[in-house]
């Protein structure tokens, strides 16, 4: 059996071969040298290559060489075909660095000799001078080390992703006198457990908060809306079937006590009044209790069920929220039904954004994936709950802005700007993205609402001329340039004020960027993200017209107000250039401390008289420091080795000594005090030499020796320099090398020592 099943194998395996052999020698047709595969569309360049022309090459050399005398080689990543012509007609030359290229690349039309693929393989071994890359990541660390070439991105911009934006406007009041909170919503990263935590409290303050809304909403209504024949039913249907769910028609009224309770515990964190709280007081609310209310809270908004009471706790909801908006910025947008939005932090285009009304759900996601945990690139962020709608729709702005340098901080608005919008009416009580998500990849895939206004468009995109129509037939001409404009440029240039220290700055460079929108009620914009790539793509005729004129405009920008500082530069503008930032150059392999030493003061020696210290203060005072005064540093002896006899201080009994050459060499000198030397002290010390041979020549052995300081070394040492050389020391020593010198501890003993440099 087993040699059989072998057998069967090798033969399937054997004609499988003999089939794919025989696909491999087929021989093309014409029409299969002519197809391109629809999902790679790629054409290798050999293809394409025809015999040299002698005059093509030429003329591609020469072309060649006035690029490089004039830096205009340029290379291009992506399909980018206007950023390609604009430079062109520069001058500029383009230097191909793909291995193959796509077929819509194809220029064949407009270079029917092939001087371009000339051009850019004699810049084979060439750098270039402007790189546009899609991502920074792309881009080689050969290009990115060479300042002088001109790169579209910067590395690690922190504000594109929705955890550094989340982030870094925490620390916008080291930076400007502005609120984050009041133009971003509030956002946390749920796998740190501290913002988690922040979170869950948040999310009950604002449920606590829709309570009190509700409730001096409808409060005085809430009577009415009670259904007693629903009530009746219900518990007739309890009596005779056990089984039957009970219905909740209302809920107690310490729902309104245990919000009005929370939010005054906000208002008194917010002016620091809850310092002196303990840790379980009255003044907190327990888990039990919040759990209780957050119950009571999904029946009353989700279930529209009524408050018991409701009625008696209107006017003190409505203090409490007047108290609440001088506090928080958001409270407008809160709406009631409090939903929060999850995003992952690093992801684009609207993929993985899910809309959560419920606090359980929010946490199941960090629960269940492990990645956002060890990431932590999970952010949720308030829901505008009350945005401005145009006929009953939601839509965002995208506003593009570009960044030349951030030393000093220099930021280019573009004027033009496109609305998107959602293909289904706005509504709350569904959670789907085409309702919620304005984002032209997720709305293409969405089929349009019969039930939207018919005066919206087909293709979910508007110019900015004609939302500001609109605004003018709402009765809100100067929203534009009063609120919406102004308060768009803020938000930006706070996004990048408080990101600055955190972006890697590098000389001749630029980043487009492209920011979202999205305006409430009072037409105030608030900032939801910032994109490091927009989208160039011409999927509409609204962002077809607008991408070809900002790429144009860009390379005004950085190109021909590099050569001209009067340069037109499209519908850019100026909105912000801080003043430059000196920063201190630093080198690791460099690092050098400089300074000066601390010297003591100069006394006098208490060892002179009067007259000899008044001498030595002049001295003093002159600048005239004599090396041969010395302060005698203090004595190495202690107490209990003073010799009995000697009750007072050590330093009157101590007898002075002159060395008979030092005092020739002084009473020579006029106007120098006579050097002087205390009797050293009576604890000596044995030293012994290293060269047992050198001693016995020498007649050196081991001998007991007074200890000395270096305070007498360095006299003599100086007296050595200022007399003739060789004179101190042939009257104290023998051979240059050595130094001796003879001390007297008494008038009939002599001691000896030798010092060996």
């Amino acid at each position: 059996m087993e040699r059989t099943i072998l057998r069967t194998t090798v033969r399937t395996q054997q004609q499988k071969r003999c089939v794919l052999d025989t696909k491999f020698k087929k021989q093309p047709t014409a029409k299969d040298k002519h197809d391109v595969s629809p999902t790679k569309g790629h054409i290798p360049i050999n293809t394409h290559r025809n015999k040299i022309n002698p005059d093509s090459l030429k003329q591609a050399k020469l072309l060649v060489e006035k690029a490089i005398k004039e830096k205009k080689v340029f290379a291009i990543q992506g399909y980018y075909p206007y950023i390609r012509s604009g430079l062109k007609r520069r001058g500029w030359v383009e230097k191909n660095i793909h291995k193959i290229r796509r077929q819509h690349d194809d220029d064949d039309d407009d270079d029917p000799e092939g001087i371009c693929d000339l051009m850019s393989r004699l810049l084979h071994d060439q750098d270039p001078n402007f790189v546009w890359a899609s991502t920074h990541d792309s881009l080689s660390r050969h290009l990115l080390k060479n300042d002088q070439i001109i790169i579209n991105h910067y590395p690690k911009s922190v504000f594109t992703t929705k955890v550094g934006l989340c982030l870094n406007l925490r620390n916008l009041h080291w930076f400007a006198d502005a609120d984050p909170n009041s133009f971003s919503p509030r956002g946390y990263r749920l796998a740190v457990k501290e913002e988690k935590q922040e979170f869950i409290e948040d999310f009950r303050l604002t449920a606590a908060c829709s309570i009190l809304k509700l409730v001096s909403r409808e409060g005085k209504n809430m009577p009415n809306r009670r259904d007693v024949k629903k009530e009746i039913t219900a518990a007739l249907l309890l009596k005779y079937n056990k089984t039957a769910k009970p219905l909740v028609t209302s809920v107690p009224v310490q729902i309104i006590k245990t919000a009005l309770k929370a939010c005054k515990q906000y208002l008194n964190t917010s002016e620091h009044e809850d310092i002196d709280w303990k840790l379980g007081s009255t003044n907190t609310i327990t888990e039990d209790q919040w759990k209780e209310f957050l119950h009571g809270y999904y029946q009353v908004i989700h279930e529209d069920v009524i408050i018991n009471e409701a009625e008696n706790y209107v006017s003190q909801c409505q203090d409490i929220l007047q108290k609440l908006k001088a506090v928080n910025p958001q409270l407008d947008i809160e709406g009631e039904r409090n939903i929060w939005i999850v995003k992952p932090g690093a992801s684009s285009r609207g993929r993985g954004i899910t809309c959560i009304d419920h606090l359980e759900e929010a946490l199941k996601f960090v629960d269940c994936d492990p990645l956002f945990i060890s990431d932590g690139k999970l952010v949720v962020q308030k829901y505008i709950e009350r945005p401005l709608l145009i006929y009953g729709t939601k839509f965002d702005v995208r506003q593009w802005f570009v960044v030349t340098d951030w030393n000093p901080l220099t930021i280019w608005n573009y004027k033009e700007c496109y609305l998107r919008f959602s293909s289904q009416p706005f509504s709350l009580k569904e959670l789907h993205s085409s309702i919620h998500l304005c984002n032209h990849s997720i709305q293409k895939h969405c089929k349009i609402s019969q039930s939207r206004h018919p005066q919206l468009p087909k293709e979910n995109m508007w110019f900015k001329n004609q939302f500001q129509d609109y605004l003018q037939m709402i009765g809100a001409t100067n929203a534009w340039k009063e609120i919406i404009e102004p308060g768009m440029k803020a938000a930006i240039i706070h996004a990048l004020q408080c990101s600055q220290d955190r972006v890697v700055g590098r000389k001749n460079s630029f980043q487009f960027y492209g920011a979202d929108f999205m305006f409430g009620e009072n037409f105030q914009p608030w900032l939801i993200e910032i994109n490091a790539c927009p989208a160039m793509s011409l999927s509409t005729s609204v962002n077809s017209k607008l991408c070809i004129r900002v790429q144009e405009d860009i390379l005004r920008l950085i190109l021909d107000r590099k050569q001209d500082a009067d340069a037109y530069v499209g519908a850019f503008e100026l909105i912000y250039k801080q003043p430059a930032v000196k920063i201190p150059q630093h080198d690791s392999k460099q690092l050098l401390v400089k300074g000066s030493a601390i010297k003591k003061p100069l006394q006098t020696s208490p060892f002179m008289t009067n007259e000899k210290n008044q001498t030595y203060k002049g001295c003093i005072a002159k600048v005239e420091r004599n090396p041969c005064l010395l302060n005698r540093a203090k004595t190495t002896a202690t107490w209990k080795e003073i010799k009995v006899g000697r009750e007072t201080s050590p330093s009157k009994k101590v007898e002075v000594t002159v060395l008979p050459t030092i005092k020739q060499g002084l009473e020579k000198r006029k106007g120098v005090n006579q050097y002087q030397l205390p009797k050293l002290c009576a604890h000596e010390k044995t030293i012994t030499r290293k060269d047992p041979e050198r001693t016995k020549k020498e007649a050196f052995g081991p001998k007991k020796l007074a200890n000395m300081d270096s305070g007498h070394l360095q006299v003599i040492g100086q007296l050595a320099k200022k007399q003739n050389p060789g004179s101190l020391t042939s009257s104290l020593g023998k051979g240059p090398s050595s130094l001796a010198y003879q001390m007297c501890t008494s008038g009939k003993t002599n001691k000896v020592m030798r010092i060996n440099k």
